[in-house]
């Protein structure tokens, strides 16, 4: 059994503004140098391994280092040494105001996943919001249900993090 995850952010930018940002190298290039962690990575097209992306969308993948020590307990527990997580994240142009998308993300050599979709709109208060949707699932007999819950309260704290540097990042550009 997956545990879902559903996160929304709002934006007090237009449609148009957000989705610019959010398809434009240098602001993934700011992202992952002030959330990502020490040693993080970024690139950009889509996973020549991965998920097919349709022709003419942005994508872009990144890793982010947790070190040990900042770990959930449960998760220390499992593993030793930092947990690198894999994301890629995937966005089709932005039509009457809204976009569609869909994101992954992974930690290399273990059964933990989580994939979902991402829809860019409108909000009621003049601005936008990004909503993500998605699962995530560990396949981990007994054990898998209780981890599944620690990473997604992980991912919500990321993207807790993500929404705030946009909301900074979007005043500054």
């Amino acid at each position: 059994m997956a545990t879902p995850v559903d996160y929304s952010a709002e934006f007090p930018v237009d449609p148009k503004r957000l989705h610019d940002a959010i398809t434009d190298q240098s602001y993934w290039s700011d992202r992952i140098n002030e959330v990502g962690g020490e040693g993080a990575t970024l690139e950009f097209g889509p996973d020549p391994e991965g998920d097919p992306v349709e022709e003419g969308w942005f994508s872009v993948r990144s890793s982010h280092v947790i070190p040990e020590d900042e770990l959930p307990p449960m998760i220390a527990k499992m593993r030793s040494g930092n947990l690198v997580i894999e994301r890629s994240e995937h966005w089709g142009g932005l039509e009457d105001g809204s976009a569609v998308g869909w994101f992954t993300v992974s930690v290399p050599g273990t059964p933990a996943r989580l994939r979902g979709d991402a829809a860019l709109s409108p909000n009621a208060a003049g601005g936008s919001a990004i909503h993500y949707s998605g699962e995530v699932k560990v396949s981990i007999p007994f054990l898998g249900a209780k981890i599944e819950s620690t990473l997604s309260g992980q991912v919500v704290e990321l993207l807790d993090k993500e929404r705030d540097f946009t909301t900074t990042w979007l005043a500054a550009h």
